[in-house]
Parts: C-alpha cells; structure tokens; sequence
C-alpha cells in the first residue's frame, strides 16, 4: 500500500486496493476528484455524525450499512475504474474515515483485524480515539480497532449480516433500524438478536400532566432537547421481540416510570 498522486496542493492519496483509494483532503472541494476516479464517495457528504456532546463518531449501523453497500454496488456495476473515498484530513475525520473503510473489509470480503492493521499501518497511529457521549471528561477512549473488534465480533456471532446468505438469518433490516433508532420513535437498538435490548428509560406521563404515550421537552430558548415515552409505548415494542424481562442499569432517580 503506497501514497499515490496528489488531488490538490495539501492532499494525500492512499491506495486500499486496486479499486479503492482513500482521499485525505485539504477541504469540501469537489470537481478535481471528478477528474481522478469514475465516482467519489465523500464521507463529509453523504453520511452525517449527530454528536451528544465533545463525541465525533463512530458512525452508527445505518451510516455503516449504507457506506458497505454504496462501495458494494460501484464495484459490482463497473469492471473496471476506481472509486475514491474523500475524507477531511483531520484525526478525527481519519478515525471516521478508517471505521468505515475497516468495516467495508470486515463485512464485505471478510478481513480480520490483522490484516486490516497491514493495510491502514501508516494511518492508524494519526487517528483519533473515540470518546463517551457524556458531557463528563471521558474516563476511556475507543480505538479504531475496537470499533472493528466489536463489528467482526458480531459478523462471527452471526448477529448481522449486510447481504443474505445460507448461514446468518440476521440480515440487516435498514428500515427498523433507522425506526427504531430515531429519538422521536423509540431511541432503541438491538444489540444481541433475541437475547439483548438496549433503551432510553420511560417517564410517568401522568407527572407531565400529558394523556399521550410522549412528551417532548425544551431547552430554555425554546429549542427542542428531546422526547420522553411512557411504559405502554415501549411494552408494545418489546412485546413484538418477545422480552420477557427489563433491567434498569442507571441510578433510581432518573426514572419516575
């Protein structure tokens, strides 16, 4: 793997494979890589990082599985030509940057972490770490590798898979992702198929004064923070998943449900 050409004064190139380079770039400037590739994927374009507090990424399943098949499907409809990835040259935006790439091998041609680390070795030590999403100081960092750790993990569990095959039921279902996902549903994940659930505690819609299964609260200048479910909004989903038991993991007095 070499530094090929560069894209503009101040970009970097780096060859993944035969058909995938990775653009470190200067800035948001977009027709000069037109010129080099027979399409761009630019990460800083396409998939977005909603971030809680000093937290930057790692992209979600969505982000994840969207960016696998949208590298998935050029490569599968052109025969020839490469695809180049254009990420800002930042740490942070490297780290990103490596998590995707990373889990496209991990998922699509079925790399483990050593090789991974042979083909990113000169990028991984000028990556970020991955932060908490609390507003606290993080008592941890994540690396890169952990991301990847966690997704090959899940791959060999047979938790998910992003395209069907004879082995794995758990296809990635995109759609009830995304739903059960969005903070206005459920704020939901799935983080073990049939075994583990993770979710945001209920609130006691009576002490709102509120007669629907949610209610959404404000900051001081009006502006939305978010929305809060009662019970009964979330029984009817785990009752879909069949849960037969619910453990409360944070402190007694940030539930009043």
């Amino acid at each position: 793997n070499l530094w090929g050409r560069m894209t503009q004064p101040g970009d970097d190139t780096y060859t993944i494979d035969s058909r995938i380079t990775l653009v470190l770039s200067t800035g948001t400037h977009v027709s000069i890589h037109d010129e080099l590739f027979v399409e761009c994927y630019r990460i800083f374009l396409e998939l977005e990082y909603v971030g809680f507090a000093r937290d930057f990424g790692p992209f979600n399943l969505a982000s994840t599985f969207n960016f696998c098949r949208s590298i998935q499907d050029f490569l599968d409809t052109h025969n020839k030509g490469e695809i180049g990835v254009v990420s800002l040259n930042d740490s942070k935006s490297i780290a990103n940057a490596l998590y995707l790439l990373g889990s496209y091998f991990i998922m699509m041609r079925h790399l483990d972490i050593a090789e991974l680390e042979i083909v990113f070795k000169d990028l991984l030590p000028i990556a970020a770490g991955f932060c908490d999403v609390s507003q606290r100081p993080s008592v941890f960092v994540l690396d890169v590798r952990d991301c990847w750790e966690g997704l090959l993990l899940a791959r060999d569990q047979q938790w998910i898979r992003f395209v069907p095959d004879s082995v794995c039921s758990n296809t990635f279902d995109l759609g009830t992702y995304q739903q059960l996902d969005d903070p206005l549903n459920a704020d939901m994940h799935v983080i073990v198929p049939e075994k583990f659930i993770a979710f945001r505690g209920p609130k006691d819609m009576k002490k709102h004064r509120c007669e629907t299964q949610y209610f959404d609260s404000f900051e001081s200048d009006g502006t939305f923070r978010c929305r809060d479910f009662s019970p009964s909004h979330y029984a009817d989903i785990l009752n879909q998943f069949d849960v037969q038991a619910v453990v409360r993991l944070n402190e007694p007095s940030t539930y009043d449900a």
